[in-house]
């Protein structure tokens, strides 16, 4: 084969992969897209639910199989070889008769064994390897619904003074570091690290005790917040109850506990414990709208009217121009941090709907005449 065809052939290939590639790449990022999309939290009921009670009731069935059916008959599955053969004792030898009697016996016995036999045999291994992957099902769930549904929160002009182990104080060098990211650096060995740090320190020393006077570093505050999907297949998949039946011998006895423990488990996460969130919710958001409707806005909104006049002294005519009264003075000027950390001011532009950076030596003032 020639130079050209040999190149000609190695593109042809190098295109047939590069497009097989991509297609599988389109493929997954399709979907992603359609998994991400769906609104998981409103399949609580339709999905979750119905979801973890059949995976909880298939290691009952599961463990009630192996504990009442195949592990009595063990020693038919595993050990039959072990058995003592009374064909090789050597004083039924002397007798021919027994030994045609007992090589019957045996034949018949083994024949009517042997596919019953191996069928447990075949269903004993199909029940372990299921039954280790539903602990390893369970064991991903726990773990993402303990150690990975944290969520980070920023605080920059705020002094915190709740004392609790899950706030961290950092320097605002860090948000500069280009490999620092908030939402990767939160593990539970770090959540782990600092509580045993504060067990050693007294209650007035921690730091959350520490004000933010000098706008040199800013709380994180790395709060546990599962998905409500993820939460309801934790509670009906329960840790507890897999562990139970794993390491407790099961009988039908059994599944009354553990229904009781998941009604108990059910009734007081979503009855009780996500009610009471939603009327804390409830009263937050009515004090707010009271604290706005009773304090703020009669505070901002008294009628003013801007007035431009004429300051030039001993001037016989006098100019004055005035503006259509406004509802709500509004203060435009913001102050915030950028990416590396440094105080930012800005000023709203209602021209071009958008912030704009200003020097921060500039001073500008407002003068409103009030009559």
């Amino acid at each position: 084969m020639s130079k050209n065809g040999t190149k000609k052939l190695f593109s042809m290939r190098t295109l047939f992969e590069w497009q097989i590639y991509h297609r599988i790449c389109d493929l997954h990022f399709s979907i992603m897209e359609t998994i991400n999309s769906i609104d998981w939290d409103k399949k609580c009921q339709t999905i979750a639910q119905p979801l973890g009670y059949s995976l909880t009731l298939m290691v009952f069935l599961l463990r009630l199989l192996q504990d009442n059916i195949l592990k009595p008959n063990y020693i038919n599955i595993y050990r039959s070889k072990d058995i003592f053969d009374l064909k090789k004792s050597y004083t039924f030898r002397k007798y021919p008769y027994l030994m045609t009697l007992i090589q019957d016996t045996q034949t018949e016995l083994i024949k009517s064994n042997k596919w019953y036999n191996n069928i447990l045999g075949y269903i004993d291994k199909l029940s372990t390897l299921l039954l280790i992957l539903l602990l390893m099902l369970n064991a991903i769930i726990t773990w993402l619904t303990l150690f990975r549904s944290n969520c980070s929160y920023q605080f920059y002009s705020t002094d915190i003074t709740s004392k609790t182990d899950n706030i961290i104080i950092r320097p605002l060098t860090d948000l500069s570091d280009i490999n620092y990211d908030p939402q990767t650096n939160i593990s539970v060995f770090k959540l782990l690290r600092l509580y045993l740090l504060n067990l050693f320190k007294d209650i007035e020393d921690l730091p959350s005790t520490v004000t933010n006077s000098d706008n040199k570093f800013y709380y994180q505050l790395n709060k546990w917040k599962p998905s409500k999907f993820l939460l309801t297949l934790f509670c009906t998949f329960s840790p507890i109850s897999t562990i139970s039946f794993y390491f407790t011998e099961v009988t039908l006895v059994t599944l009354f506990p553990v229904l009781f423990q998941q009604i108990i488990i059910n009734y007081v996460i979503f009855y009780r414990y996500e009610t009471k969130l939603v009327n804390e919710k409830t009263i937050h958001q009515s004090m707010i709208q009271e604290m706005e409707n009773k304090i703020i806005k009669p505070k901002m909104s008294k009628e003013v009217q801007d007035a431009k006049t004429d300051v030039r002294g001993n001037t016989k005519k006098c100019f004055a121009q005035f503006f259509p009264a406004t509802t709500v003075v509004r203060n435009q000027i913001f102050t915030s941090h950028d990416i590396d950390g440094n105080i930012s001011i800005q000023k709203f532009d209602e021209d071009t709907n958008s912030f704009k950076k200003i020097n921060n030596n500039i001073l500008s003032s407002r003068n409103i005449v009030i009559p």
